[in-house]
């Protein structure tokens, strides 16, 4: 028979006797034991802690250990600024003794700069570790037992740990570069003849050349730095202006009549549709010139109108006072009076009239003559020549 078929028959010959209730099964225990198979081993209580650890409090750990590493970033970055500050003082203090200083004093600094570091790198990770472990014991006591946040955290301190050195590695090449002395390039003599011929000096590094070109540097972007503040300033009060006196020419502009009386030819003209209120919409806000281009207009069309009102009343004037020379003009013709004689000439005849006067005060003889070269000639215009005014006196001459 077939082997597999055999153990079918097994297997049946073994299910008969429970029947067909299912309370009368037989439980799992003897089946494993009557097929001589070990029972499954128990699940170890750290993998279900863990598990239920996990999805309570994974996102609360995370966001925990994200505070307390950017808590550590920053500390860093204020102890290497701290650094970097002391180092400057000591420049400043010891760029006397820099050229007294031996390479072993040198050597003896750098060792013992590098133990200082250490012990506070390794103090500082004990302090964070036990802040972690503080902060995981007081959230959740099975948290010690997840790996992949223990195993994050092992990377974040690598991370750091890294940049550190980095850190290390950076300040002592400073130190050796503030610390090196430049030494002359001699150009080689002339050679006597027969003279040993001497060794060509090594060339110098070029490291330390660069410093000053350096603090050149730092010194032109801080100028750029104030350059800049200076102009986010100036930009910060002048848009402030624009917008206080766009707000007065606006309020200037709802209480004018002037604008009203000469609007401009874009101004009031109707909108054709949805297109055109997007595009205003989406538009960028009207500068000063523009608010002040309606003002502008509106005078020089209000000058214009005042210029054409003023001629106007100028031409009605002058029509005026053409009609009043005309009557002016028929009054005199009816009155009997012609053009006046010119100042010189009327002068000239007033002296002769008071010459004559007192000449006829003298003479009685020519009073008589006076009066006849006095008397009004008739003009040919005058309507009254026609009428002789000496009617009345007829013979009065003759009685003088």
């Amino acid at each position: 028979m077939d082997p597999v078929t055999q153990v079918i028959q097994k297997v049946q010959s073994s299910l008969e006797p429970c029947g067909r209730n299912i309370n009368d099964f037989r439980p799992c225990k003897d089946i494993w034991t009557y097929w001589d198979s070990p029972p499954l081993p128990d699940v170890p209580a750290a993998v279900v802690n863990s598990f239920t650890a996990s999805r309570t409090s994974s996102k609360a750990d995370l966001s925990g250990l994200a505070g307390q590493l950017e808590k550590v970033v920053l500390r860093a970055k204020l102890l290497l600024q701290r650094e970097e500050q002391l180092l400057q003082d000591v420049r400043r203090r010891t760029e006397s003794l820099a050229g007294q200083v031996g390479e072993r004093e040198k050597a003896h600094a750098l060792d013992t700069t590098r133990a200082e570091l250490i012990n506070w790198i390794e103090t500082e990770l004990s302090k964070a570790s036990g802040d972690a472990e503080s902060d995981n014991a007081t959230n959740d006591r099975t948290d010690a037992q997840a790996q992949p946040d223990t195993a994050k955290i092992d990377e974040n301190l690598t991370v750091i740990k890294h940049k550190y050195s980095r850190y290390i590695d950076a300040r002592k090449t400073l130190l050796s570069l503030v610390s090196h002395e430049t030494q002359p390039v001699l150009k080689p003599g002339v050679e006597a003849t027969g003279s040993p011929k001497i060794e060509a000096p090594s060339p110098a590094p070029t490291a330390h050349l660069l410093i000053p070109y350096l603090e050149k540097l730092l010194a032109v972007s801080r100028e750029q730095k104030g350059m800049i503040a200076q102009k986010s300033h100036i930009n910060i009060v002048l848009s402030k202006q624009a917008g206080e006196t766009k707000q007065a020419l606006d309020h200037l502009a709802e209480e004018s009549q002037l604008l009203p009386r000469h609007p401009m030819p874009g101004a009031g003209r109707p909108k054709s549709g949805f297109g055109e209120d997007f595009a205003s919409a989406m538009a960028e806000k009207p500068s000063t010139t523009d608010c002040v281009k309606p003002w502008v207009f509106a005078a020089d069309a209000a000058k214009i109108s005042t210029l054409e009102i003023v001629a106007e009343r100028i031409e009605e004037g002058q029509v005026a006072l053409e009609g009043s020379m005309a009557a002016l003009q028929e009054v005199d013709q009816l009155l009997g009076q012609g053009a006046k004689e010119p100042e010189g000439e009327s002068g000239d005849t007033t002296e002769e009239d008071i010459w004559l006067t007192q000449e006829s005060a003298n003479k009685p003889g020519a009073r008589r003559h006076a009066q006849q070269k006095t008397e009004p000639a008739a003009q040919p215009g005058d309507p009254w020549s026609a009428i002789d005014g000496k009617l009345g006196l007829i013979g009065h001459d003759d009685r003088i």
